[in-house]
């Protein structure tokens, strides 16, 4: 019994939460630019750190070793690309969305 009811208002928690922060989002619209330069910059810092020269790191730390340099800037330019389909994403949405109506 008790577990068929956590499981309920598990279910009602992944439903209903979602819709109850989302329109709060449109609050942020105006600090958008902000959000954007914040993300470069740490983009920016990340990308310095995994592609500086290998001379520069310590020797037996992850970035000396070069499997894990290579994985690291794999990884770097992937969530590069996501962050930067999300960033414009107000702008090729519409033009989709306008193709489907």
């Amino acid at each position: 019994m008790k577990n068929s009811m956590l499981r309920r208002f598990w279910r009602i928690f992944h439903v209903c939460l979602p819709t109850l922060w989302i329109g709060n989002l449109t609050l942020l619209e105006p600090y958008r630019p902000i959000f954007i330069a914040i993300v470069l910059l740490f983009f920016g810092w990340a990308g310095w750190k995994v592609h500086r020269p290998i001379e520069a790191c310590e020797p037996g730390t992850a970035c000396a070793i070069p499997q894990t340099r290579k994985r690291r800037q794999i990884i770097f330019w992937i969530t590069g690309i996501i962050a930067l389909v999300l960033v414009t994403s107000t702008y090729w949405i519409p033009l989709i969305a306008s193709d489907i109506e």
